[in-house]
């Protein structure tokens, strides 16, 4: 006797020998684009040096660090690293969000066979200075954070490797330019940093920014730490000292108390020391065929007129797709900036913490700076008219011999000395703040503070420390 088999199991077959076929198509279709990614580059783009680089590249140090990424350690070849470390308000933020670690730039950085390399953030990094390279007895050191460093830079180093070092990995850490970590313990540093980066064929990233405008933005930033509770915002008359210092007071410390100047003169110098062939008593191997030399520096120009993720991706070797991309986003007008310090209602707030000091003010601290704000606009008073103090003479030389030599040493091109010059006397003007004791003395100005608008009900009060 003949059974019929059932029409529904028929068609149950049929689907599932369509999704094996499926199934198996994929996994055959993977395959083929991981075999893609291992093949080797054509030759005309493999990175040779100087190759497809601006002119005024070709002479920089990046090219001199990258000679051939074929390069080979006992027959492996030498991953390429990117390594980009600020210095401080050149831009690193924007940077790291819009370009380096954004999901959107992905697949542009892979065209171009560039990869972020993830590692520890910036607030693990801290923690690594606190607990270990600050720290003066040995045995109390815990720098368990720099083993997850090295292993994320090996799992890079590996991954490279594997694809015949093709993919080129980019990093970003503004810490590595912190003062606090270059001064917590430089020969340790020195030693770390070395033997992370020998393994690779290493560039250094900085961009340069002027010091005189440099050092108002970083001055504004030490301020703004001081307009921040836990929640962001600036509501409590909380004052810390070295968030509240005028910058007279500000400039003084940073100029006689800081042992190296976290601006790009100063790192410059400190990697160039780290990097060079001064070191070349351990060098081995590779490092003896560069003269000691473990990397390079590379500096770009933070007052680019293109943005700072252009300046960055057009000067990366073979980055064509993402800098053809970039280009398109700021001629489309689609580029962010992102710079919040130098806004901030610096002179109101030393005023307004006076104010409260002298009983004048019962209204929380946003308020009464725009609340004084829009009396001053009323009474035609502007802060030109209130008494204010300045740097030194000796501090603004020396701020001028600084901002100078780094313009010389680092701008491309650098601006013509008279032009120079004319510029720093515009930008000298903000080496002032107010003097709020003194403003307050004057009648006229502490009367606007009658207005009962700078006291009410929802108050909230803290102790100066």
């Amino acid at each position: 006797m003949i059974i019929s088999q059932d029409p529904h199991l028929k068609k149950l077959k049929l689907a599932l020998l369509v999704l094996t076929i499926c199934i198996l198509g994929k996994v055959w279709s993977n395959l083929i684009q991981e075999i893609q990614i291992l093949k080797p580059f054509p030759e005309e783009n493999v990175y040779v040096k100087g190759n497809n680089l601006a002119p005024r590249i070709q002479q920089s140090s990046f090219s001199e660090a990258h000679t051939f990424i074929n390069e080979t350690i006992s027959g492996v070849c030498k991953p390429v690293l990117i390594e980009h470390i600020g210095p401080l308000k050149t831009g690193t933020t924007q940077l790291q969000i819009e370009i380096v670690y954004s999901k959107k730039w992905v697949k542009t950085l892979w065209s171009d066979r560039l990869e972020a390399l993830r590692t520890v953030n910036y607030r693990e990094f801290n923690k690594f200075v606190t607990k270990c390279t600050s720290v003066t007895h040995q045995s109390r050191r815990d720098c368990t954070i720099w083993k997850k460093v090295e292993a994320s830079y090996k799992k890079a180093s590996l991954k490279a490797q594997e694809s015949n070092c093709q993919v080129r990995m980019v990093h970003s850490l503004e810490t590595l330019s912190n003062q606090k970590f270059i001064k917590s313990n430089y020969g340790m540093i020195k030693s770390l940093l070395r033997s992370l980066w020998k393994e690779w064929d290493t560039t250094v990233v900085l961009f340069y920014r002027r010091f005189d405008e440099w050092l108002i933005s970083f001055y504004a930033q030490m301020r703004k730490y001081g307009f921040m509770n836990v929640i962001g915002f600036y509501e409590h008359y909380y004052v810390r000292e070295q968030n509240h210092m005028t910058f007279p007071v500000f400039a003084t410390k940073f100029i006689e108390d800081t042992p190296v100047v976290a601006d790009i003169l100063g790192i410059h110098g400190v990697y160039n020391d780290i990097l060079s062939s001064k070191n070349n008593d351990t060098a081995e191997g590779d490092e003896v065929s560069r003269g000691g030399r473990i990397g390079t520096i590379q500096v770009l120009q933070f007052h680019s007129i293109h943005g700072v993720e252009q300046e960055f991706l057009c000067n990366l070797p073979n980055a064509t797709v993402s800098c053809e991309r970039i280009q398109n986003k700021n001629r489309n007008g689609q580029s962010k900036a992102r710079n919040t310090s130098e806004k901030l209602p610096l002179d109101l707030d030393f005023v307004v913490v006076q104010a409260w000091n002298d009983g004048l003010v019962g209204i929380d601290r946003r308020q009464a700076q725009k609340l004084l704000e829009t009396k001053m606009v009323t009474a035609n008073i502007t802060f030109d008219d209130l008494p204010e103090d300045c740097i030194s003479k000796d501090h603004e030389n020396w701020i001028w011999e600084r901002a100078l030599t780094s313009e010389k040493m680092f701008g491309n091109p650098p601006l013509p000395e008279i032009e120079f010059r004319q510029s720093f006397d515009v930008t000298r003007k903000k080496f002032c703040s107010v003097n709020a004791v003194a403003a307050l003395k004057n009648k006229m100005f502490r009367s606007l503070f009658d207005d009962c608008g700078f006291f009410g009900n929802n108050t909230k009060l803290g102790t100066n420390w």
